[in-house]
């Protein structure tokens, strides 16, 4: 979701603060393009990780989430 608004995110921006919501999300790591993202905030239900600035800007990128022990 996008933090600003929380409206749900098809394309993932360069610098784009996105939200995601869960359980045990404070371990999580996101990465965009292969690269960690900035994590801004994180607890156990909510995770604010922003996209890198140089990241490619298509509908090709590769977004990965990891839970934790994963």
């Amino acid at each position: 979701m996008d933090s600003a608004n929380l409206m749900p995110v098809g394309v993932v921006a360069p610098s784009q603060l996105i939200s995601l919501f869960g359980s045990g999300l404070a371990e999580a790591s996101v990465k965009f393009d292969g690269s960690s993202a900035t994590v801004l905030y994180a607890s156990d239900s909510q995770w604010n990780p922003g996209s890198r600035g140089d990241v490619s800007s298509d509908s090709e990128r590769a977004v990965a989430f990891h839970p934790p022990g994963i």
